[in-house]
C-alpha cells in the first residue's frame, strides 16, 4: 500500500472509503461481479499496509449519490455516456488515460463530444 493513491468517488461522504479490488474476502466484501468486489472494512487497509491485500485495487473516498428516480431520468436524457465494465481499464490504464481508453470502447472519437448539451 506504500505507493497506493486515494481517489475521489463523489462529491458526498468525503470522510467514507471503499476499496475496489479483485482477489480476496475480507469482512465486508460484497461481489460486484464475477472477478471485482467492493470492501468497505479497516481489515481490508490493515492488509494493504501490511501488503497483504489484493494485488488490484483502487483506494476510494466519497461517493456521488443521487435522489430517487434521478439517475434514471439523467440517462433516460443521455445525460450520461455508459460504457461496459472493462477490468484492464479500471485497474491498469494509467489514471489520465482511463476517460479516454473507456470512450474508445465505444468507437467515439473523443474531439468529436463536446461539452454543450442541446438537441439537433
Amino acid at each position: 500500500m506504500g505507493n497506493c493513491p486515494v481517489l475521489q468517488g463523489g462529491p458526498v461522504g468525503l470522510e467514507r472509503g471503499f476499496v475496489l479490488h479483485k482477489e480476496g474476502e475480507w469482512e465486508n466484501t460484497s461481489k460486484i461481479n464475477q472477478d471485482v468486489s467492493i470492501t468497505t472494512s479497516k481489515d481490508i487497509l490493515l492488509s494493504m499496509a501490511s501488503g497483504a491485500g489484493p494485488s488490484e485495487s483502487l483506494l476510494i473516498l466519497g461517493y456521488a449519490g443521487w435522489g430517487s428516480g434521478q439517475l434514471e431520468q439523467e440517462l433516460q436524457t443521455n445525460s450520461w455516456i455508459n460504457v461496459p465494465a472493462n477490468e484492464d481499464i479500471l485497474f491498469t490504464v494509467p489514471y489520465t488515460k482511463r476517460w479516454d481508453e473507456a470512450i474508445n470502447l465505444l468507437g467515439i472519437d473523443a474531439s468529436n463530444i463536446s461539452g454543450q448539451i442541446g438537441h439537433a
